[in-house]
């Protein structure tokens, strides 16, 4: 059993994790240690499938006495016809670098169907670049940015999917 609570003095949330394999590895996790990696493993998700595993979760992890980079945690896991998507968190305060703003221009990420997604920060800046299926039934997205014009552009390139008054 895993027990996953999100803590941040910046926006009222702490980060922990009780089971450790979740982190390793062991139990379906794996730990995108910085921003790079993050991309990178976002980039290998398609579907919401990687490797044959369905995603469960993405999750900020900060780092205990380190300055925050960008790492988050990944959880995949069988997924079954009930599955009404994943809980999709990501923080990225620090700018997102130039090379990492190519891939959101150039592409999409296919995370599958989303149940709750949470974009803090500069995370923002991938709205654009996600794939929301239509038939998505997401549950809730909440939006966390210093800039409300920027978030306006950013909802009106996904017009399609949002409706923005």
């Amino acid at each position: 059993m895993k027990l996953v609570l999100f803590v941040s003095v910046f926006l009222g949330y702490v980060v922990a994790v009780e089971d450790a394999s979740g982190v390793s590895g062991d139990a379906g996790g794996l730990f995108a240690e910085d921003e790079d990696k993050t991309f990178g493993m976002l980039k290998e998700i398609k579907g919401g499938m990687r490797n044959g595993e369905k995603l469960k979760d993405i999750n900020p992890q900060m780092l205990r006495g380190k300055e925050d980079v960008g790492s988050h945690t990944f959880v995949f896991g069988k997924g079954d016809d009930a599955d009404e998507g994943a809980d999709v968190f990501l923080n990225l305060r620090v700018g997102i670098r130039e090379e990492n703003k190519t891939h959101i221009k150039d592409g999409e990420f296919d995370l599958g169907m989303i149940k709750h997604l949470i974009l803090v920060s500069n995370a923002v800046q991938l709205l654009p670049a996600l794939k929301i299926h239509e038939d998505n039934k997401m549950f809730m997205m909440d939006l966390y940015c210093e800039n409300l014009s920027e978030l306006g552009d950013l909802l009106k390139k996904r017009k399609g999917v949002f409706s923005v008054r």
